[in-house]
């Protein structure tokens, strides 16, 4: 049985704390399945209680207190560790000597189609893609235009 508590249900931040709560619903491990009536610190340890919430707009940074400013992003690139999928059975390599030897793996990605949905993203206005001449995405330039335009 877990417990994860978020602290923006009340957005006047008067929420009382889960230790303060006297029942809660909790997930059962299953889908589907709650459990009512729930005492914390009776029915599970409060070994420990975070204040886990979405972060806003001029939040103080936890470590210099610079308030956190809020941006768009496309994400055109990914790069993932597989270490915890190696740990334990199937982890190890046999080294040079016979002796075993943690492999460290990970992969990347560069999607194409990403890097051109980034490019359309940042560049469009109402009438459609502006394709950014300073941005080579391309391996040759082509300008297209209409010559016998009808008024």
């Amino acid at each position: 049985m877990g417990f994860w508590a978020r602290s923006d249900q009340n957005p006047d931040g008067d929420r009382p704390s889960i230790v303060a709560m006297p029942t809660v619903v909790v997930g059962g491990n299953a889908v589907d399945v709650h459990l009512k009536g729930v005492v914390p610190g009776r029915d599970f340890p409060l070994e420990r209680v975070d204040d886990v919430r979405n972060a806003d707009a001029g939040d103080p940074c936890p470590r210099c207190g610079a308030p956190l400013q809020i941006t768009s992003g496309l994400e055109i690139g990914t790069s993932s560790s597989w270490d915890q999928v190696l740990q334990g059975d199937g982890g190890d390599l046999p080294g040079r000597e016979g002796e075993r030897v943690h492999a460290i793996m990970g992969c990347y990605g560069i999607g194409i189609n990403r890097i051109v949905a980034g490019a359309v993203e940042a560049a469009h206005d109402s009438n459609g893609i502006l394709w950014p001449l300073a941005w080579p995405l391309t391996t040759w330039r082509s300008f297209h235009c209409k010559l016998k335009a009808q008024r």
